[in-house]
């Protein structure tokens, strides 16, 4: 292949320089959300508890200790936190650039490398304070550390082939999965050279060389992950089952990637015809790429993997990188369709418009998320707070999303899921309260409040139980009249759980059971609403 076949340095630093802007500019003032939250939370924890238990969001031990020591040394702010994603997704652009070349198809590798520079899906994951795009990243380079090692089997390249395996894994339990697909290229390779003893000697020479610190550090984060086997075993059970699963999640996983179906189908096809060109100009290629998706997901499926569709899709965010590299090369295929001087002009015109529509959604993905500004309700919180105010969220989820930006000390003292609004309040009801709510249905309580794009932060003087409970009584009872008695709602749930637990307060029976059946609608609305995209 010629060399001006390959997108230059030039070409994919640009690139790449675009998408640490696009990320820095939609970090720099993004609240922290999901599982950023969790990470928040256990990096007010010793390093030794990171490292040696496996709970909810302490699933990326040593990825946690790597932001718990960021935090130390330049702060918590949002770029900070999310700088390692941030790196790790711009530096996703120029490894599908680099691969693509690999590939024998490097023509296409700037079409690849643009489409991820502005994905949404792979922006959402480089802005977060979590490792998915760290380990995207990681396996990417695996694949290319493996094709190195593949053309020359040194010492040198075993070495860094074996150290990244460990690492990939290290970064997420879900790196089995790549050092598994390596396995089977391993294996595959043994098939490949048997015709040609020569190749087949170097090849076995190499693996040989390689056995030694593959083994070794590869086995020593295997048994890492070893000694915390009892904690693993207890967590499984919230997103695994004992059986094979079924695989009738992908056509909604593959949704979420690229957010709404339509565009999901026209990226389906580009990519089966990227995949198609893939594997009729270098079938051994197209044979590591059908098992780079085909192991995780059958793999997930044996291990018993079980959770939402956009869940899942998450667990394999590595193969997400790939199917956007198959689109970039399906297009560029489609456009060798037409004649003369129109293709140049056709792929220009396909990629234009994936920029602008992607682009689109990026933005009004940024609009979304300044709706959210819990980090202002903190501050203003600590702020304003003196000795003996509390704060509490409305619900779970707006209580830790502003405990993340206060002191550790509060942080890890703060309610946990199934937490009751009503009893949170009346802890203390002679104390002042700074309520946070977040919802299509926020209570009007008659009190002091100030709002920060769509949050309400209200300010509930003291006063003994009697006042309070008049206080979010008018509240919530205003709300539930505006829904009316047969109204239906994901987020109804938060009226009507505190409505059923003030009236357990007050010893009404007839009021609990209704309330209590409205709650159980709402949740079931709720868990199959959780699993669209």
């Amino acid at each position: 292949m010629s060399r001006d076949e390959s997108p230059s340095w030039r070409v994919l630093g640009g690139l790449a320089v675009l998408a640490l802007v696009i990320r820095v500019v939609v970090a720099h003032d993004k609240t922290f959300y999901g599982d950023e939250c969790g990470t928040m939370l256990w990096i007010c924890s010793p390093v030794k508890y990171l490292l040696t238990h496996f709970q909810e969001w302490l699933t990326m031990n040593w990825f946690l200790v790597l932001e718990k020591g960021i935090a130390a040394a330049f702060g918590e702010g949002f770029l900070a936190m999310r700088a390692v994603s941030i790196l790790s997704g711009s530096a996703l652009v120029v490894l599908v650039g680099v691969l693509a070349t690999r590939w024998g198809m490097g023509r296409f590798g700037w079409i690849a490398a643009t489409f991820v520079a502005v994905q949404p899906y792979l922006i959402k994951f480089s802005v977060m304070a979590r490792a998915y795009a760290l380990f995207a990243a990681l396996s990417l380079g695996l694949w290319l550390l493996f094709l190195r090692w593949r053309r020359a089997p040194t010492w040198g390249n075993g070495l860094a082939l074996s150290a990244l395996s460990a690492i990939t894994l290290l970064s997420h339990m879900n790196g089995a999965f790549v050092v598994i697909w390596i396995g089977v290229m391993f294996g595959l390779e043994l098939v490949w050279t048997a015709k040609d003893r020569e190749e087949r000697g170097r090849y076995l020479a190499g693996i040989g060389r390689l056995s030694i610190p593959y083994l070794a550090l590869n086995g020593a984060a295997a048994l890492y992950y070893w000694q915390l086997r009892e904690e693993l075993r207890e967590f499984r059970g919230t997103w695994a089952e004992k059986s094979v699963t079924s695989l009738d999640y992908l056509p909604l996983a593959f949704q979420t990637y690229f957010l709404d179906a339509g565009t999901a189908w026209v990226f389906f096809g580009l990519m089966l015809v990227g995949m198609v060109a893939v594997a009729k100009s270098r079938p051994k290629t197209g044979l590591q790429v059908l098992l780079w998706a085909a192991v995780p997901v059958l793999g997930a499926s044996l291990a018993g993997y079980s959770h939402y569709p956009w869940a899942m899709a998450r667990f394999h965010i590595f193969v997400m990188p790939v199917i956007v590299m198959l689109c970039a090369i399906g297009w560029g295929t489609a456009a060798a369709w037409f004649p003369g001087g129109g293709r140049k002009v056709v792929v220009s015109l396909g990629v234009a418009a994936a920029v602008v529509w992607w682009g689109f959604q990026d933005v009004q993905a940024y609009q979304e998320d300044q709706r959210g500004r819990y980090h202002l309700a903190a501050e203003h919180y600590l702020n304003e707070r003196t000795q003996g105010d509390r704060f509490v969220g409305y619900t779970f989820i707006e209580d830790l999303r502003v405990r993340s930006y206060l002191p550790c000390e509060e942080r890890t003292s703060g309610p946990r899921p199934g937490m009751s609004f009503v009893n949170e309040m009346m802890k203390d009801s002679s104390a002042r309260a700074f309520v946070v709510a977040y919802s299509e249905h926020v209570p009007k309580f008659p009190v002091d409040s100030v709002q920060f794009g769509d949050i309400h932060l209200f300010e509930f003087p003291g006063g003994g139980p009697n006042k309070r409970i008049r206080q979010i009584t008018r509240g919530l009872e205003s709300v539930a009249e505006s829904l009316g008695p047969d109204h239906l709602c994901a987020d109804c749930a938060d009226v009507f759980a505190p409505l059923a637990d003030l009236a357990r307060l007050e010893g009404n029976s007839e009021e609990v059971a209704q309330h209590s059946k409205r709650v159980r609608r709402s949740k079931a609305l709720s868990a199959r609403a959780k699993h669209r995209p």
